[in-house]
């Protein structure tokens, strides 16, 4: 099978989940973005967390996603960290509108300020619970 014909077949098997706001192609790429976002959901990890950025990050995002780092490799594979625009459709679910924003375990935990490390070792670890 051709590489066009992989791509139409992959449009139209996903075309009744279309959004009629966006092209054809932006919402066939939102949707495999979400595809590939649920499946490292799918990963058996202790928390996820997300991280919401700008686009490009701000100086701001760029400080929450490095301390989500530092946190989460002290965790080691217990934590796993996803970083995402606040333009996705994943930041709308969960109403994100500033940035930068972490969002662990589908819980809003800081939205439009930098939190220092040890909040963000305290909001882990309340999540392990």
């Amino acid at each position: 099978m051709t590489f066009t014909l992989r791509i139409l077949f992959a449009i139209f098997k996903y075309v009744d989940t279309f959004d009629v706001q966006r092209s054809w192609r932006e919402s066939f790429i939102c949707n495999y973005r979400h595809i590939v976002i649920s499946r490292k959901k799918v990963i058996d990890v202790g928390v996820v967390i997300k991280v919401f950025h700008s686009e490009p990050p701000c100086a701001k995002c760029r400080a929450v996603e490095k301390a989500v780092e530092e946190v989460a490799k002290e965790y080691g594979d217990k934590v796993k960290v996803v970083k995402l625009s606040a333009l996705s459709e994943e930041a709308d679910k969960y109403g994100i509108l500033m940035t930068p924003a972490v969002v662990i375990n589908d819980r809003v935990a800081f939205s439009g300020k930098v939190p220092t490390k040890e909040e963000l070792k305290k909001a882990v670890e309340e999540s392990m619970k």
